[in-house]
């Protein structure tokens, strides 16, 4: 499902992967997450709208990667705040995410038509629960 909502804003649906809500990518100093799963009618909207979908072969399928430099807010199915800071969204959990793609960046024409992530809304939480302590046990 892709609906549009405001003059430029639009909601697709697909799995989160590689969320990135609670601190900014280390890379690309923003907020972000991978999209992929997308479902067809998500597919065809951002097709529409000039965005080149990524493939990498793997458990995401076609995806797009979302950003901004501002926080971004989560909420669950019943459109209740979730804590990004306690509440880790982990790779598989269903979401609706709003986007504005940026139609006049300078490099469209290489790259295709970015997208900016401004809400993202949680409809099965697959919760991440990884830590740097996996291995602090003795043998």
């Amino acid at each position: 499902m892709a609906v549009k909502q405001k003059a430029d804003s639009y909601i697709i649906q697909g799995k989160a992967y590689w969320t990135k809500l609670k601190a900014r990518d280390e890379y690309s100093d923003k907020y972000q997450l991978d999209v992929g799963n997308l479902s067809q009618q998500s597919k065809k909207t951002l097709l529409d709208l000039g965005v080149r979908l990524k493939d990498k072969q793997d458990d995401r399928g076609e995806f797009v990667t979302p950003r901004s430099k501002f926080e971004v807010t989560a909420m669950d199915a019943d459109k209740t705040p979730i804590d990004v800071q306690t509440t880790l969204i982990g790779n598989g959990s269903d979401v609706r995410v709003r986007v504005v793609p940026n139609v006049d960046h300078p490099m469209v024409d290489q790259y295709g038509t970015s997208l900016y992530l401004n809400k993202v809304q949680v409809l099965s939480l697959v919760e991440y629960f990884g830590g740097d302590d996996d291995f602090d046990e003795e043998f």
